[in-house]
């Protein structure tokens, strides 16, 4: 420590640049020190180019993306995923009725009007949509006669007693208790597949609106019979509506980003 000390005393002290042998130093030194004006604007430069590429920064995330793309099964799902449609990305949404079961006509008619309102969202694959009131969910049963079967809901459904009690039979032939429908008769489900990008505009599907929009209908139902969000004991309509599915949580993970963000802008 001591030979350190008295080599840094007895270096020359230079009082002019121009007597500073520029040519000392190891290379990395002469590269930093004899050329800091240049050093200092490709810096500037450089900020600034990340700072414009910045700006262009989304938060989003796609599904694809997620999956492990070396993987030979996900390989196999992109060849043919023209005919499997309605197998990828998707939501799904669980209407629970909480008084009563799901056989209530009130019931019925809430969930026609949810399910309305998803086929209508953007972004949904309206074709391959699954819920009691879709016709692509159909019974099927071995006759003597052959193969019969028809929608789930029957087309004569008017909310009489008899128009319930055929669609409880269909529901118990087609095979989806414990699928669209839950084992104790009180919530069913709507399966709702996603487009990557918009048929119209071609532009990806943008997970911050799908999930506002499905905010939007829970916000509408959930407690549109209640008024101030609490379920009435004789109301048979009165739902539940809970949401899963990679694109609602990817919502919520940009919704609450955003949030964080304002805050701490707010605190600046």
């Amino acid at each position: 420590m001591a030979t350190a000390s008295n080599d840094f005393e007895t270096m020359p002290v230079i009082r002019d640049l121009k007597d500073f042998d520029r040519h000392s130093g190891s290379a990395l030194e002469r590269l930093v020190f004899n050329h800091r004006a240049f050093l200092v604007i490709s810096c500037i430069v450089i900020t600034v180019l990340l700072a414009l590429q910045a700006t262009k920064l989304v938060v989003n995330a796609g599904y694809e993306k997620m999956l492990p793309q070396g993987h030979p099964y996900i390989q196999n799902y992109f060849d043919n995923q023209r005919e499997l449609r309605g197998l990828g990305n998707s939501v799904r949404v669980v209407v629970e009725s909480v008084n009563g079961d799901l056989f209530a006509p009130e019931y019925l008619e809430v969930l026609k009007q949810i399910n309305d309102d998803i086929f209508l969202t953007p972004g949904v694959d309206r074709a391959w949509m699954k819920s009691l009131w879709t016709a692509s969910v159909r019974w099927t049963e071995v006759s003597e006669e052959g193969f019969t079967g028809g929608p789930v809901m029957p087309d004569t459904y008017n909310g009489s007693p008899q128009s319930v009690d055929v669609l409880k039979h269909n529901i118990a032939r087609s095979g989806i208790v414990g699928q669209l429908v839950s084992n104790d008769y009180k919530s069913s489900m709507i399966f709702v597949p996603l487009l990557d990008k918009n048929p119209q505009t071609g532009e990806k599907l943008d997970y911050t609106t799908l999930s506002k929009a499905l905010e939007d209908i829970r916000a509408k139902y959930q407690h549109a019979e209640t008024g101030d969000g609490q379920a009435g004991a004789n109301n048979a309509a009165a739902v539940k509506i809970h949401i899963i599915g990679f694109a609602k949580l990817v919502g919520d993970l940009i919704d609450g980003l955003v949030k964080v963000m304002s805050f701490f802008w707010w605190l600046r």
